[in-house]
């Protein structure tokens, strides 16, 4: 079935740490979540912490969450990645980038995501956008090959791991196109940051998810840990 065909649009992930997959039945799925994100968007106001807190509830809603698991997702996890039993590392990660007030301009920096899963070394991320995303708009920006030197030199923020930049790194950059309804797929060890092009005049809402395979033996033989930790703010029950 057509719908069911795989077409690599960038990237050698075992070479590059990133592969950009196009499919049929993805982009349609991703379509119907753009759809219910205006349904969301609706609500928004002038207050950015009432609109951040609806862009967390839209990464908590059902649409978006059944994506991840879609038969779709599964079989190229299985098929592409040699993936036996994926498993969820983490919740979904809403990505809003917007030069207004709700995003303020704001970007992670250069960072890797394995230090705050330590699950399996093949672990990766899903990530993909409600719009094309490039350099005329606002993107994800990665380091080419460099998830081959494991764990690079830098230190924990509150943000992640922000990893030490220099020259010889700045080489691998690029800024990814990527088109609504396509799927990136990166280790978990490449280095990736937000780009953001201080004269795009519309957001960018893109969703990530953190994923693992349960079958890893090197997995199991450090007992299935996973650093993702959920934290509970208790003075909310006070306001």
């Amino acid at each position: 079935m057509v719908e069911d065909s795989i077409t690599i649009i960038n990237g050698n992930y075992s070479k590059d740490g990133f592969t950009i997959i196009e499919n049929e039945k993805i982009k349609e799925n991703v379509s119907f979540i753009n759809y219910e994100f205006k349904q969301f968007e609706k609500y928004f106001t002038q207050d950015k912490i009432k609109n951040r807190n609806i862009l967390k509830r839209f990464s908590d809603s059902f649409k978006v969450n059944h994506f991840f698991s879609s038969k779709s997702i599964n079989k190229i996890l299985k098929q592409h990645f040699s993936f036996k039993t994926p498993v969820f590392c983490g919740p979904v990660f809403s990505h809003y980038t917007a030069n207004d007030k709700t995003g303020e301009g704001y970007g992670l920096p250069y960072h890797q995501d394995y230090p705050s899963m330590a699950s399996s070394k093949e672990s990766l991320i899903i990530w993909f956008s409600l719009k094309d995303c490039n350099q005329a708009s606002h993107s994800i920006a990665v380091l080419k090959g460099l998830h081959k030197k494991g764990l690079l030199p830098g230190k924990q923020s509150e943000h992640g791991y922000e990893i030490n930049i220099n020259e010889d790194f700045m080489n691998k950059e690029e800024i990814l196109d990527i088109k609504a309804g396509q799927i990136l797929f990166m280790s978990s060890f490449l280095p990736h940051k937000t780009f953001i092009n201080p004269n795009a005049n519309l957001p960018k809402m893109s969703l990530s998810r953190r994923i693992d395979d349960f079958s890893s033996e090197e997995w199991r033989e450090r007992n299935y840990v996973n650093a993702y930790q959920h934290n509970v703010d208790r003075t909310l029950f006070l306001t």
